[in-house]
């Protein structure tokens, strides 16, 4: 999750599952959204942080 960072299994959250809420903060997450928030977040800490 993108807001708290719980991760979950391919098992508890198959590719078909496009739109899913968090079970930890729920916060409703949209598969590809999130993703895309994580790999920013992600590079912004290695680019800013070297």
């Amino acid at each position: 999750c993108s807001n708290c960072g719980h991760l979950l299994t391919k098992d508890e959250l198959p590719l078909s599952v496009r739109r899913w809420q968090c079970p930890s903060c729920q916060q409703a997450n949209d598969r590809d959204i999130n993703a895309s928030i994580n790999i920013l977040q992600h590079a912004d800490k290695v680019l800013t942080h070297q």
